[in-house]
């Protein structure tokens, strides 16, 4: 993996019309090992406990709206 001060001198050779030879080889296809496990848990506890939350809500409010129609449908 090639970092940004390697690139930035790599791009001053060539400024300098010099040759630069490079080779490609394969690396590993991991994932990045920066993403802390904390914060991915706690981002999907907060999901979750905000589906939780919007779900109960429309239950909520569709059982509000059932009620309301058939107590006009009852005084009628």
């Amino acid at each position: 993996m090639i970092t940004e001060s390697f690139g930035k001198e790599i791009l001053g050779f060539l400024e300098k019309n010099q040759t630069v030879l490079v080779s490609v080889m394969v690396g590993s296809r991991g994932l990045p090992k920066n993403i802390n496990r904390g914060s991915l848990v706690f981002v999907s506890i907060s999901f979750i406990v905000l589906m939780i939350i919007s779900s109960a809500w429309l239950i909520f409010y569709f059982i509000q709206k059932i009620r309301d129609t058939s107590a006009r449908d009852r005084s009628q």
